[in-house]
């Protein structure tokens, strides 16, 4: 299920990020014909997101959200430092 919500997590950012360009493009050249294209295009990049989300939340079990501690272990970090300044603040 990994695959899966990369992908639609993917698919929902370049949808974002052409309903922005159309948005702009309309906004420039005053085509406001066009405009709920972009409306939909983003409509449906909210919709992909959010079942990426459900089924990363259905995977790992718990909800999508993260606190400090997870952030700093995750750290890339060859000597270790992420998990002792995650042990300091906690």
């Amino acid at each position: 299920m990994g695959q899966i919500d990369q992908n639609l997590y993917l698919a929902a950012t370049t949808l974002y990020g052409l309903s922005s360009i159309l948005y702009i493009y309309c906004f420039v050249f005053k085509r406001e014909d066009r405009i709920s294209y972009a409306y939909y295009g983003a409509l449906a990049g909210l919709l992909l997101q959010s079942v990426s989300i459900a089924l990363r939340w259905i995977e790992s079990g718990h909800g999508p959200y993260v606190n400090m501690y997870e952030v700093l272990c995750e750290l890339p970090n060859p000597k270790g430092l992420g998990r002792t300044a995650a042990s300091a603040l906690y």
